[in-house]
């Protein structure tokens, strides 16, 4: 079965609910631009933590009792080629079919971004946007 799932403001977007309990939730990581062929020392690269967070993310394993699940979708950087990329978004959703299968995704899940922002120098921002609980 299928229902609509709306953003605050925002587009719905189709959420099957085979799975009992999902939450979706934005990542924003900010860092400092700079020029990529000049002072790339100085810039702290959105980017690159970004799609380090969504690496790791995916590596997070399934829980071994129940159904869970996890996807990252569309990631996003309005940075010109040539700039290091002081922002950078995505969206995620975790899937579980009970609270501690989902409360243990989310947790395993939050660590990945916040381990990246360290790494990379860059700050992160983790924003529910919609959650189910049946």
């Amino acid at each position: 079965m299928l229902r609509s799932l709306t953003r605050e403001g925002g587009p719905s977007w189709p959420v099957s609910t085979k799975h009992s309990h999902s939450s979706r939730f934005d990542i924003t990581f900010e860092g400092k631009s700079a020029h990529a062929g000049f002072a790339l020392n100085i810039g702290r690269n959105t980017v690159q933590a970004l799609v380090t967070a969504a690496s790791n993310i995916y590596g997070v394993p399934c829980h071994a009792e129940e159904s869970t699940r996890v996807s990252v979708g569309e990631l996003w950087s309005d940075n010109a080629a040539d700039v290091i990329a002081n922002h950078a978004t995505a969206n995620l959703e975790i899937r579980g079919d009970e609270t501690e299968l989902m409360e243990y995704m989310r947790e395993s899940v939050y660590r990945c971004p916040n381990s990246a922002a360290e790494m990379h120098d860059c700050s992160v921002d983790i924003s529910v946007i919609g959650e189910v609980i049946r």
